[in-house]
């Protein structure tokens, strides 16, 4: 009697994948639970790819905190924190925004001179 060493097919016409197929009840179940367990590490991993984004709309002062740090205030009230570390901010810098709606990596302008914002913490800092 012969028999096929390699992915020998079912009486179905679909090719067996192995044990956990044989196992599972098909291929459908398997791409099911890979896709649930991929879904699950991602929401529970630490840090996930999602960016912190804040509005500055009606902002009416700031503040250098260190040398790369702002904090952005609406009365007394902060509303973000940026941090631009490649440009120096000190006290008389002249800041202008190039969007009200910053995120991660959004530009703005220090003292006439481009520069990337690299986190943006929302006012619950």
């Amino acid at each position: 009697m012969y028999r096929p060493a390699v992915n020998p097919v079912r009486k179905d016409g679909a090719k067996c994948l192995g044990f956990l197929t044989g196992l599972m009840g098909g291929r459908k179940m398997v791409t099911k639970i890979v896709f649930l367990i991929s879904l699950g590490v991602f929401l529970l991993s630490a840090n996930p790819p999602l960016a912190d984004c804040v509005s500055l709309v009606g902002f009416t002062d700031w503040f250098a905190q260190e040398t790369h740090n702002l904090v952005f205030y609406r009365g007394s009230r902060p509303l973000a924190s940026l941090n631009v570390p490649y440009c120096s901010i000190n006290p008389s810098s002249t800041i202008l925004l190039i969007k009200s709606y910053v995120c991660d990596l959004d530009k703005i302008i220090i003292d006439g001179e481009e520069c990337t914002i690299m986190t943006v913490t929302s006012a619950s800092f």
